[in-house]
């Protein structure tokens, strides 16, 4: 009777283990979502990159501009970074373009939308 309970748990625990497994799987995309207030600056982000992790500090505005990378699912190839630039999209504070809010983030080392090859999104609040 103690080896059927013994045998009944472990095969809970494989079946937890295998349920749990692919939501750990990496992302097709990394986001990054940095927040504004409506004087323009940067008051918060919230950062998934491809790995499946999550990183947040500061606050959440109405005001936003988010970067959405595609992830590779195997290596870089010719030379590039694992990712693609998919979309960049705001909804900046009034009197403010989502150029300027580029700007803004990079004064913090933020890579804004840059071209195919460079790398991705960085959690850069608190710098």
């Amino acid at each position: 009777m103690r080896s059927l309970k013994i045998v009944a748990c472990v095969v809970s625990v494989v079946m937890a283990a295998g349920i749990a497994a692919p939501a750990m799987a990496a992302r097709s995309n990394s986001i990054s979502t940095s927040y504004f207030d409506a004087q323009g600056n940067f008051v918060g982000q919230s950062l998934y990159p491809c790995e499946n992790k999550h990183f947040e500090g500061g606050e959440v505005t109405q005001y936003s501009l988010t970067q959405s990378f595609g992830c590779y699912l195997g290596p870089p190839a010719n030379g590039e970074s694992g990712l693609e630039p998919n979309e960049v999209y705001s909804n900046p504070p009034p009197g403010f373009t989502q150029d300027q809010l580029c700007h803004i983030l990079a004064t913090y080392g933020d890579p804004c939308g840059n071209p195919p090859g460079s790398i991705a999104p960085i959690f850069v609040w608190g710098r």
